[in-house]
């Protein structure tokens, strides 16, 4: 909630600033309202909205449908539970304030619809008159004009004063005002639209104007009028007065002229300031990453395998489990058929096999594709839940003081024959897990199902994500 807070009060910042310097001084009215409601929907919105671009990353790894290898380690934990007073607290006045605001809110509204039942109503000109007993400044609310009865009955009342507050009510300023009053309710803390509350009510002020001039074309008696009118601001917080913002610009702005190009050029301006926020706020790019099925995505803690099931490695994970390092020195002869097959895995070459180099040289020049891209894709004898039991089996969690899941990404190439090879860590979070992933991977010699395009074994590229889970 604070990130959309704070992007929202920046995107007003950044949308205001372009008002001010680009669009206030010229007489496009019109547009100036559209872009100042615009930009207060497109300042609420835009934190929120997310637009991606899919980028072709090789073998990206799936961040919500990871694998996990549950490994247990014997880390004492002590949590520490704090009420969040401050919190509640801050909670709790927001509340308040919001409160109190819609019921200041909803008495204004409620103000203006007393005087209309409480008072003379006359039809004119589309709206609708109100007859207010004493003295005081014609003022609009939706459709109804409120104006002084005895100005009204002695027709003291003039009539650019009445086309002034017309326009503001076929013009519907109203709806503005109070669309930004409710967002001042909700968003109170958010100094802005205050200042957004004043540009948008000048700006029905300039339009008004402009109304006026054009039916009794003479802006000098309507300049002179307004001086003679000029009295302290009214007390209605949701009306259109006459009154509002009488000031040496208001003036200006009468007399002033602006070119269609120029305003059309100013207009265009404002476009690029609207794409640039698009693409800096809501533009994600991310990277398509391979697809994990869910029914294979999660491991449990691994069982103790039985001595029928770890006899085939029954030295080697006893090594490992054991925390004894594995020598990487030449491969032993009477081990040397069932180490050949793993060779290629390991990402080892053996200096005195040149055909095996030639043909290693060979295979790295052919393309890899991506899993996603094949069909069928490989899949490991048994399934990828298989595969995680075998890599769970084999890893050694290194003395890691943290009470938190790691995750390891590794990238490999699945091999034509269905061999592992090109091991990289794609993110490493330290402790030496990315290597112990590596080694772990290497010391599997089962093989994949290769994938396949036009039914011709390819190599793959696959991305494994390993979560050391140290508190199971």
């Amino acid at each position: 909630m604070e990130t959309y807070i704070l992007k929202s009060i920046l995107l007003l910042g950044i949308f205001l600033a372009a008002y001010h310097l680009l669009l206030s001084r010229e007489k496009m009215h019109r547009f100036n309202r559209f872009y100042l409601l615009g930009s207060l929907l497109f300042s609420l919105v835009l934190p929120v909205v997310t637009i991606p671009i899919y980028v072709t990353a090789e073998a990206s790894p799936p961040p919500e449908e990871a694998m996990q290898l549950l490994v247990a380690a014997p880390v004492a934990t002590t949590e520490v539970v704090q009420t969040p007073y401050l919190f509640y607290a801050t909670v709790v006045g927001y509340v308040l304030v919001v409160t109190l605001l819609a019921v200041r809110f909803m008495l204004n509204i409620l103000r203006f619809y007393k005087a209309k039942r409480s008072n003379t109503l006359l039809d004119y000109n589309g709206a609708t008159l109100v007859l207010l007993k004493g003295e005081m400044l014609p003022h609009t609310f939706l459709n109804y004009i409120f104006i002084s009865d005895k100005e009204y009955e002695r027709r003291l009342t003039e009539p650019e004063l009445l086309t002034h507050e017309l326009a503001h009510v076929h013009q519907k300023h109203t709806l503005d005002v109070l669309f930004i009053e409710l967002l001042k309710t909700m968003f109170w803390f958010n100094p802005l639209l205050y200042l957004y509350k004043r540009a948008i009510q000048t700006n029905h002020e300039f339009l008004a104007d402009d109304a006026v001039i054009h039916q009794h074309l003479n802006i000098t008696t309507y300049q002179s009028l307004l001086l003679d009118k000029a009295t302290p601001p009214m007390a209605y917080a949701l009306a259109s007065s006459i009154n509002f913002s009488l000031t040496k610009k208001r003036f200006i702005m009468m007399t002033k002229t602006t070119t269609r190009l120029k305003a059309a050029l100013l207009q265009a301006s404002v476009l690029p300031v609207f794409a640039a926020l698009v693409l800096i706020f809501s533009v994600k790019v991310e990277a398509q990453s391979v697809p994990v099925s869910k029914t294979e995505a999660t491991l449990s803690k691994p069982k103790k395998a039985s001595a029928s099931q770890s006899a085939p490695l029954k030295t080697k994970s006893t090594a490992l489990k054991q925390g004894k390092k594995v020598a990487a020195s030449p491969l032993k002869k009477s081990d040397s058929k069932k180490e050949e097959k793993g060779v290629h895995k390991a990402g080892l070459a053996s200096s005195g096999n040149v055909g095996s180099m030639k043909d290693k040289a060979t295979a790295d020049q052919q393309p890899v594709y991506n899993f996603a891209d094949l069909d069928p894709q490989p899949e490991f004898p048994g399934g990828i839940g298989e595969f995680m039991k075998l890599v769970n089996k084999e890893f050694r969690v290194p003395d890691v003081k943290e009470d938190k899941p790691l995750r390891v990404y590794v990238q490999f190439v699945i091999e034509t024959d269905g061999s592992m090879s090109g091991f990289k860590i794609l993110r490493d979070p330290g402790y030496g897990l990315g290597n112990e992933a590596i080694r772990a991977l290497k010391t599997i010699t089962t093989k994949w199902n290769p994938g396949k395009v036009k039914g011709a074994a390819v190599r793959t590229s696959y991305a494994l994500p390993i979560t050391v889970n140290l508190k199971a």
